[in-house]
């Protein structure tokens, strides 16, 4: 079966690898120029040569000129893990079908984002689902899903290597299903379940004292390297905070006086550290920038509504 490969990312690497391991051809793989690569690309040009496939990168792949180099390679099918919808001239140009990838357990939490919102809502069993694509959002015919769990320590680090690995499992079976019946329909999804994940903005990924403890570290796992990191705003000063956890110092106030002191309160700082009191613990913040002199000496940190309020400029940031 002859396979052309749509994607970014070290997953569309790992899918890559297991159809060339499962003895299948891949006529081209496809990927978008540098300047669009969202923050967790891979070198696909790389892998491309080592696999003596064609490469190309497309700015616009519903446009005419994509359609026709894409459909020169006669692909049965399209194996995508595209970053944008695919239209209807797209979508009929495999002999068979596309197959889709989303990382969660279709037909919930279909859209946006889905393993920054995974992590960051606490979501710990979960699937990768390949399905048959439409020209909806997610809402294809299920072909096969693999688990692929997310546990309460996991940073977004760790839960794409997890689903690299899924990845490269469920392709393997996924060609053994469709080696018997390459025109495999698969499950209707039950759109009565589905929901859909909006864009995360500035405001999702920027911390909150008031903030429960559990709430910030999964805010900052979510967002973490290789992605540009939760912010923190203490005055003017926007800082990136790459690691949250809970302060496991033997000589802080009992819970009882703990649950007295108000939410942004600063315990210590650091050259990268800072120490503060939040909703119901007292965690510790890892900032990526070292921490200003003049942040060195404060007291409070306030809710970053006091500090957008005093200078718009600062959900600039995204």
């Amino acid at each position: 079966m002859k396979y052309l490969i749509l994607g970014t990312s070290s997953f569309t690497v790992n899918c890559a690898l297991a159809i060339k391991d499962s003895g299948h051809e891949i006529s081209s793989m496809i990927s978008l120029p540098k300047k669009q690569l969202p923050d967790n690309s891979a070198d696909i040009e790389k892998i491309a040569d080592q696999l003596n496939v064609p490469y190309h990168e497309i700015e616009n792949i519903n446009d005419t000129k994509s359609v026709r180099l894409l459909e020169n390679y006669q692909a049965d099918y399209f194996l995508s893990s595209w970053p944008k919808l695919l239209k209807k001239p797209v979508l009929n140009l495999p002999k068979f079908f596309c197959i889709g990838t989303h990382p969660t357990h279709l037909p919930f939490n279909r859209g946006r984002h889905p393993l920054h919102w995974l992590i960051n809502l606490g979501i710990l069993n979960n699937y990768l689902t390949f399905f048959k694509m439409d020209e909806g959002i997610d809402s294809g015919n299920i072909l096969l899903q693999i688990p692929c769990n997310i546990t309460s320590k996991d940073s977004i680090k760790d839960s794409l290597l997890k689903l690299d690995q899924a990845g490269y499992k469920g392709t393997t079976k996924l060609n053994e299903v469709l080696v018997l019946n390459p025109n495999f329909i698969g499950n209707k999804q039950n759109h009565n379940l589905a929901n859909y994940w909006r864009k995360r903005t500035p405001h999702d990924i920027t911390i909150d004292p008031r903030m429960s403890a559990n709430m910030i570290i999964r805010t900052v796992n979510s967002y973490s390297p290789p992605y540009p990191c939760a912010k923190l705003i203490v005055g003017n000063t926007i800082l990136s905070i790459s690691k949250a956890s809970i302060s496991t110092q033997t000589h802080r106030d009992s819970p009882s006086e703990q649950g007295r002191i108000e939410p942004g309160k600063i315990v210590s700082t650091d050259t990268h550290n800072i120490e503060m009191k939040v909703e119901d613990e007292i965690i510790i913040l890892k900032s990526v920038e070292t921490i200003p002199i003049n942040l060195k000496n404060i007291k409070y940190i306030h809710p970053p509504s006091k500090y957008i309020a005093e200078f718009p400029h600062l959900l600039d940031f995204n």
